[in-house]
């Protein structure tokens, strides 16, 4: 099992040592096919995103002054608020959204991006097929939590979830569309997050096949296409625990979709490495965003910005705690520049 760096603090099992910190595999595999489509032009909101994960209203409500003077940097083009799913579903086909009205009251209009996470984040009503996650694949964190599979015990489709997944994320995008919010973040199945997910302990799982748990991500894709526009982008992230199988088809199948260029894939592995993305150079399509590792506020923003560049990230989301102390004075001067270009 290969897997690509997780999301946040998490780090890869003592089984995965053979890590790949890169998206250079999707990109070299994919390169063959990006010669059929046109490469998109630099998005209208190339710049840095502020990023703060809120799992009440309060929370947000907390943090307004200092997303409001780290929306003030030169640079910044908005906020990027990650919300749980059972935020935003606390009990089945009851929606509240108050967290992203908030956030767009703080943000401003066409400021804001928002995005789920699924995961051990999935309401228990929406959870279908699912396991006890043992930890393996994250060195014990999030041990005990429940998490939805990509397939049925019967080897067919995990229907629950994936009913609920596009009921929501229908939701999401007719708000996003009434309140000129022109970025929806979406979710796999996922693990812990919103990531990729398919560990060792999933293909032990009654009902396992890859076939399944492939077929189950590409609907998800398509559905999630089907609702875009010329004025809303989607996003899935190409990150995760997953086998480079699953990355490579996840971008092909993207290649050949008639709206290629209206889906982001999103990595949540950018740091100051000078290896990793550093590495990974093909030009879109797919078209590609990036999100910090880790809530540091001591990188090398000069190195995590050239990282950015090099697989041609169309935005950049930072933790709101990096822009207080440490190095901020340097992110602020390298936000600044990877908006100018």
């Amino acid at each position: 099992m290969f897997t690509y760096p997780p999301q946040d603090r998490s780090t890869p099992s003592r089984g995965a040592r053979r890590t790949i910190a890169t998206l250079a595999l999707v990109t070299l595999l994919a390169s063959g096919l990006a010669l059929s489509h046109p490469t998109p032009a630099a998005a209208a909101g190339r710049g840095t995103y502020v990023l703060i994960q809120v799992d009440r209203p309060a929370d947000l409500l907390r943090a307004k002054t200092a997303l409001r003077q780290a929306l003030r940097v030169d640079g910044v083009i908005g906020l990027s608020v990650r919300v749980p799913w059972k935020t935003l579903e606390p009990r089945a086909n009851r929606y509240h959204f108050r967290v992203l009205k908030i956030a767009r009251r703080i943000a401003g209009p066409e400021a804001l991006q928002i995005r789920f996470m699924a995961g051990r984040y999935t309401p228990r009503h929406a959870l279908g097929n699912s396991m006890t996650y043992d930890g393996t694949a994250t060195r014990g964190l999030g041990t005990g939590s429940t998490i939805p599979l990509p397939f049925d015990r019967d080897g067919g489709p995990n229907q629950r979830f994936e009913q609920e997944w596009k009921q929501l994320t229908a939701k999401l995008i007719r708000w996003a569309k009434s309140h000129r919010v022109h970025l929806v973040h979406l979710s796999w199945p996922g693990l812990l997050w919103a990531e990729l997910a398919l560990v060792d302990q999933m293909t032990r799982q009654p009902g396992y096949s890859y076939r399944a748990a492939k077929r189950t991500h590409l609907r998800l894709m398509d559905f999630a296409l089907a609702r875009s526009t010329r004025r809303l982008d989607v996003e899935l992230p190409i990150t995760g625990h997953a086998p480079n199988q699953l990355y490579f088809d996840i971008t092909r199948h993207l290649l050949r979709h008639r709206l290629t260029n209206r889906m982001l894939l999103g990595m949540a592995n950018l740091s100051d490495s000078t290896g990793g993305l550093a590495a990974a150079g093909d030009r879109p399509p797919p078209r590609r965003g990036a999100q910090l590792y880790g809530q540091s506020n001591t990188y090398d923003w000069a190195q995590v910005y050239r990282n950015a560049r090099s697989i041609y990230a169309e935005y950049v989301e930072v933790y709101l705690n990096s822009f207080r102390g440490g190095t901020s004075g340097q992110l602020e001067t390298e936000a600044r520049r990877f908006r100018s270009g």
